[in-house]
């Protein structure tokens, strides 16, 4: 009898995971279908820094029935005037091309929205709160997009935990999930987050002192987690047009405090220290100077994530989720030990250098980037008030860097004209042959300095 109720017992198990496995692989098959209307690949050419153009290919998924998508397949620095032509190409084996509208970039999520001009498509159904917890089973669906079909692919998950950095995400087990930019479904399909860019592996070493020391490594972790679709509720419901700009608190860096400052200021919670103020702009017109530390933001004190870099992390992400003309009170300990609330008013980030077009030379060895305003405080002077190029990158051994040219050098003249932008330049020395000398004037600090260089045509 007792043998009989065992065999009983682990029919019945048996059972119940067929039944569970047979549930499962309908729930896949299900989300898989949905997502095939509302998934498509798409190609934007976007021209680079140097006037060339490249081919940005990503996942992109419809959210109204007009066609209009999102992609997180557009890197941030990308403006308006970079995005030429656009397609849409549906989820599986379909040769339809549709051509698409491009109609704004949100920088601080790292969304472009497009709308395609043809096509019968579904829009994925949102969450405007999503209910997770611990445990509950997800699905994200994305594309492996190649160079013929594009068919769906869907990963299972479940949430190991919660956490918010200040943007809530959820971190999975038991599976992982698909590519960046793909929508999280919950079993009855509706979609409660979007898989975001991953953050960095990070891995504990020892050093040759014998002593632990936490370095982030190159790579990222895949698809371990996904950001609650919440998240991006104000980007969502108001669609950008054109390019909707971050927010700018005119501080050139801020950095975790170390140990020994805490100590010497008398600092028992999270501080991040400010470097670098640049003069005229938001943070030093409230008032704020170099060498203060923030420990509040609006009256609530500074989240702590056990480490330094998230804690950047955080404050960074808070203040880029608010709109530009906003203001945000910091609160900051001053070097004297003194508190001071500063009342900022966020401004529009002006370009920065890495968002500077640039101009690469295999052949002279060089890399060269147009000035922006923020050079005035970056760059030495005079070269910081003149006008010219910038040499960001020398190749060891090339000819500039046989012709004595060094990185920061500042370029006012080519070939005895006057230069200011890139598309000048390359003007200019497109006049003659690749390989015929070019000429450079050059600003060094205080010196004025005249260099030829012979390129090489491999």
């Amino acid at each position: 009898m007792k043998k009989l109720l065992i065999a009983m017992m682990i029919s019945l198990l048996c059972v119940q995971g067929v039944w569970a496995q047979s549930a499962t692989s309908k729930t896949l098959a299900n989300i898989a279908s949905k997502a095939s209307k509302s998934l498509a690949a798409v190609k934007i050419e976007a021209k680079r820094g140097d006037g060339s153009t490249s081919e940005l290919v990503g996942l992109a998924f419809c959210i109204d029935s007009k066609g209009l998508f999102v992609t997180l397949g557009v890197p941030v620095s990308v403006t308006a005037d970079d995005i030429g032509k656009i397609e849409i190409l549906p989820a599986g084996d379909s040769q339809e091309v549709f051509p698409a509208e491009f109609v704004g970039i949100d920088q601080a999520s790292g969304m472009t929205f497009i709308r395609a001009t043809g096509g019968n498509w579904t829009a994925v159904e949102l969450v405007s709160k999503p209910d997770l917890s611990v445990g509950q089973e997800v699905i994200s669906a994305g594309l492996i997009i190649g160079p013929g079909a594009r068919p769906v692919s869907v990963g299972l998950a479940y949430v190991s935990s919660i956490i918010e950095i200040p943007t809530k995400i959820a971190y999975v087990t038991g599976g992982k999930l698909t590519v960046v930019g793909s929508p999280v479904f919950t079993p009855k399909g509706k979609v409660v987050g979007l898989v975001d860019r991953q953050l960095a592996i990070k891995s504990r070493i020892k050093t040759t002192s014998g002593q632990a020391t936490m370095v982030e490594s190159e790579g990222y972790q895949e698809t371990s987690f996904f950001t609650l679709i919440d998240h991006y509720a104000n980007v969502l419901g108001n669609i950008p047009t054109g390019v909707r700009k971050l927010p700018w608190l005119g501080i050139g860096k801020i950095d975790a405090v170390a140990k020994e400052i805490a100590m010497l200021r008398g600092l028992e919670k999270v501080g991040l220290i400010v470097e670098q103020v640049f003069p005229g702009h938001p943070a030093s017109d409230a008032g704020i100077s170099d060498r203060d530390i923030i420990v509040k933001v609006n009256g609530e004190d500074l989240d702590d994530f056990g480490g330094g870099g998230m804690n950047v992390e955080a404050f960074t992400r808070t203040i880029a989720n608010i709109p530009v003309g906003k203001t945000v009170d910091l609160t900051v300990l001053r070097p004297d030990g003194q508190t001071y609330t500063a009342t900022v008013t966020l401004a529009s980030q002006p370009r920065l250098p890495k968002d500077a077009p640039v101009h690469r030379s295999p052949s002279m060895g060089t890399i060269l980037r147009e000035k922006v305003p923020l050079d005035q405080y970056l760059l030495e002077v005079p070269a910081s008030s003149e006008a010219g190029l910038i040499v960001v990158v020398i190749g060891k051994g090339g000819p500039s860097d046989v012709a004595g040219l060094k990185a920061t050098d500042l370029v006012t003249k080519v070939n005895a004209e006057p230069v200011t932008t890139i598309a000048q330049f390359e003007e200019i020395i497109g006049r003659g042959e690749p390989t015929d000398p070019v000429s450079l004037t050059i600003r060094r600090g205080s010196e004025t300095i005249e260099i030829r260089i012979f390129p090489r045509i491999r």
